[in-house]
């Protein structure tokens, strides 16, 4: 059901109970509804995953290990590990940067954590990516750097690229 007009007060209900149910319900939740890319499935998922972290925890550094699981599960596991503030996996996790596809996902572990480790990676990272990623991961160094951001931050304010330039 959509979260809209007579349906609000129902969705939130059925959210309520789910967290209540605990076990089985992030059980089912996690090792089979991870994988979302559907906006409303994701929105569910972040009302419900988060209000049981010692639930949630173990379960999404479970499927986050899994090689097998699908890509996007993992992903959303690593984002779901930060916004719980989960570092048992940190080290794995910044690992994975190194992996295309799971760029974007450790940048958003590493800002929800604050964890500085990630800046010599985007620096490295940085000047072959296309502008819209680049313009995120600056937004990242700029809100968790330290002094070697800054010195970055400043070169590329002289850089002639003025979708970066408004954005550093």
């Amino acid at each position: 059901l959509w979260e809209v007009g007579d349906n609000r007060e129902s969705v939130q209900n059925a959210r309520k109970d789910l967290i209540k149910i605990g076990k089985p319900a992030y059980e089912f939740i996690i090792f089979n509804k991870l994988n979302s890319k559907d906006s409303l499935r994701f929105r569910a998922l972040e009302s419900i995953i988060p209000e049981r972290p010692e639930l949630a925890g173990p379960m999404l550094r479970t499927v986050l290990v899994d090689e097998n699981a699908e890509i996007e599960s993992r992903k959303n596991a690593i984002y779901f590990l930060g916004k719980i503030q989960d570092i048992e996996l940190k080290d794995y996790i910044l690992n994975l940067f190194s992996e295309k596809e799971y760029q974007s996902a450790v940048v958003n572990y590493a800002k929800h954590l604050k964890i500085r480790e990630i800046e010599p990676l985007i620096i490295k990272a940085l000047p072959p990516l296309s502008e819209p990623k680049a313009i995120s991961y600056l937004d990242v160094l700029g809100e968790i750097g330290g002094g070697e951001s800054v010195d970055f931050l400043i070169n590329y304010l002289k850089s002639d690229k003025n979708i970066i330039l408004r954005t550093a």
